[in-house]
């Protein structure tokens, strides 16, 4: 997943530029090679703002464990999809 941000140009109203897209995006990725390494004692911690609201948006709860995976990979932009329009459902 991605925040796909794209700022306005000029001042708003409150005088900060706010966004003219703001989604989050599917992004799937094709792996071609690589090394993945597990464990269970992981943490991890958000900071959300008004610029990156993912924080806000996808709250962690927990972690039951994580990976790392380090490799080759790629994606592709015609696959991917538009979970939430940000800025449409919340403009009221």
């Amino acid at each position: 997943m991605a925040l796909k941000r794209f700022p306005g140009v000029g001042p708003g109203p409150d005088g900060h530029a706010g966004a003219e897209v703001l989604q989050l995006v599917g992004t799937p990725w094709h792996i071609t090679q690589a090394d993945v390494y597990a464990g269970d004692a992981a943490s991890m911690e958000i900071y959300p703002s008004e610029e990156d609201p993912i924080g806000r948006l996808l709250p962690c709860n927990a972690v039951l464990g994580a990976f790392v995976l380090q490799g080759s990979m790629y994606t592709k932009s015609d696959e991917w999809v538009v979970l939430e329009d940000l800025k449409k459902n919340n403009s009221a």
